[in-house]
C-alpha cells in the first residue's frame, strides 16, 4: 500500500512541474440560468503580464462546486469539466464527455448544478504524449454516519487533435 501511495505522489509532482504552463485560464460560476449568456459563469484570462482579464460568457455548463481546465502551451482554452461531462473550448461535450462521476450524487445534481465535489477535478497534461490529458476526479457518496463520503477517485483520459479544435474521451471513470 505505501509503495502505490508514494508512486501516485511522485507521479503528482511529475505532473505539476509540467503542468505549471497549462493554467491560464480559469473558470467560475455557479447554478442560475445556463441558457442566459453571461450569467452564471465567468472567466480569468492570465495571458498577460496583468493579474488576469476578467471575461462574462455562458460556457453551456454550471460550475456549483467541481471545475477543471486545461489549456495548450499558449494558453489557449482546450477543456474544461464540471464533473459531469467534458468540454472542449467550442461549449460542446466532447464525444465519449458525458457521465463523469456515475451514481446517484450525479443523478441528482447534473446538468443543473454540476457536480458537488468541491475542487473534485484536476487536469493534467499526460507525460511524453503532448496531445493527450489525464483528469483526476473524485465521486462523492452519501454515508450514513459521516454524511459525505470521497469516493472513489477516478481516472479519465483526453485526447485532443494537434490544433486543439476537436478531442475526445479515451477512457473515464
Amino acid at each position: 500500500m505505501r509503495k502505490i501511495y508514494y508512486s501516485i505522489v511522485c507521479m503528482l509532482q511529475l505532473c505539476f512541474s509540467y503542468a505549471q504552463k497549462h493554467d491560464n485560464i480559469w473558470l467560475a460560476g455557479y447554478y442560475d440560468n445556463v441558457n442566459e449568456p453571461g450569467y452564471g459563469n465567468a472567466s480569468f484570462d492570465f495571458q498577460s503580464n496583468t493579474a488576469g482579464q476578467i471575461g462574462m460568457d455562458s460556457y453551456g455548463a454550471n460550475f456549483e462546486s467541481t471545475l477543471a481546465t486545461m489549456c495548450d502551451s499558449s494558453g489557449t482554452l482546450l477543456f474544461y469539466t464540471n464533473g459531469c461531462a467534458v468540454f472542449g473550448r467550442n461549449k460542446n461535450i466532447l464525444l465519449n464527455g458525458d457521465g463523469l462521476n456515475p451514481g446517484d450524487i450525479r443523478n441528482r445534481t447534473c446538468p443543473r448544478y454540476g457536480y458537488i465535489a468541491p475542487k473534485g477535478a484536476m487536469a493534467l497534461p499526460y507525460p511524453g504524449h503532448p496531445n493527450k490529458y489525464i483528469l483526476l476526479h473524485t465521486g462523492i457518496k452519501e454515508h450514513p454516519k459521516l454524511k459525505i463520503l470521497w469516493s472513489p477517485l477516478y481516472f479519465t483520459t483526453i485526447e485532443m487533435s494537434p490544433n486543439g479544435e476537436t478531442g475526445n474521451v479515451m477512457s473515464k471513470n
